[in-house]
């Protein structure tokens, strides 16, 4: 017989496939919903990220404390000066050395200009140092010229008169002290010869004569020409006065030859003996040397007397 559809059973067939398929959904639903899910937690929002180096030192400071690497000081761009080994002692050579330490020791006990100083540390005569070497050596000295200058001339006056022209010209020239001008002007203002009208210093408990200090040295080298040549009254004070001489005024020179004790007679007589020792004359002869101008400008009376007192 046949059979008729069962209405009951076809519904609970239709009913069944609509769970499976709604059961799928749902399985796929919740594992999408998972998927968003777990990427939303791995986003970082944009303000919190974190750059390269900075996750290196979250990582280093996570790290055991043992085996946490130290920074490195930050280094200073500025170039540091490196250390002077040894900065008093100066890279001189040996004979620059030696060269400096001559000039000390001379400068220790004696006066010298510039000039003479490198003189006597290069010359052949002297310490023979090369002459580059014995310039570097004055040029590394602490020495003030103008003192030098000043010993040099105290110690001219110490053992001989100079009018003040005739010691500054002692002191600048070359076959002198070679002292610049200035310096031998101030070495010379410095023992009071400064003016024709200065007075001279008392020394200790001697009285001052009242002559000015140029007066006295004009004295003083009148009295030291007498000493070792005879010399006519003339022939003095043209030697005192002369710059070929010593350099004193003309009238200083006339005051220190009023001012000496001197027979001039016996002078004439001590210059026509001179003249006889190294020469031949005939009394006429002698006489005109020793009265001419051109010869030793005696008076003819004190010619006359001094021929006579060699037997001619």
């Amino acid at each position: 017989r046949g059979y008729l559809n069962h209405p009951t059973r076809r519904t609970s067939q239709k009913e069944n496939h609509l769970m499976r398929n709604i059961s799928r959904a749902l399985a796929a639903a919740t594992a999408l919903g998972a998927v968003i899910v777990s990427t939303a937690a791995c986003e970082v929002p944009e303000d919190n990220k974190t750059t390269h180096a900075e996750e290196v030192v979250q990582e280093q400071a996570a790290a055991p404390t043992k085996h946490r690497a130290k920074p490195k000081p930050a280094v200073d761009d500025r170039a540091k000066p490196k250390p002077v080994v040894d900065q008093e002692t100066p890279d001189f050579t040996t004979s620059q050395e030696n060269a400096i330490a001559s000039a000390e020791d001379y400068l220790s006990y004696q006066a010298f200009s510039r000039t003479g100083l490198i003189h006597q540390l290069s010359s052949k005569y002297g310490e023979g140092f090369p002459k580059a070497d014995a310039v570097f050596a004055v040029n590394h000295i602490d020495v003030d010229w103008n003192e030098q200058a000043a010993k040099a001339a105290k110690d001219y006056l110490s053992y001989q008169s100079f009018s003040r022209n005739g010691l500054i010209h002692q002191l600048e020239s070359e076959y002198g002290e070679g002292f610049t001008h200035a310096q031998a002007v101030y070495g010379v203002n410095q023992t009071g010869l400064v003016t024709d009208k200065a007075k001279p210093e008392p020394v200790g408990d001697q009285q001052t004569s009242g002559y000015t200090t140029a007066q006295e040295n004009a004295i003083a080298s009148a009295e030291d020409y007498l000493d070792y040549q005879a010399f006519s009254r003339t022939g003095l004070i043209h030697q005192l006065s002369s710059k070929y001489g010593e350099g004193f005024s003309k009238s200083d020179a006339i005051f220190a030859v009023n001012h000496i004790d001197v027979d001039w007679n016996e002078q004439a007589a001590k210059a026509a003996k001179d003249y006889l020792n190294f020469d031949s004359f005939s009394r006429n002869g002698l006489i005109h040397q020793l009265e001419s101008e051109y010869g030793e400008g005696f008076t003819h009376a004190q010619a006359v007397y001094g021929v006579n007192q060699t037997g001619l």
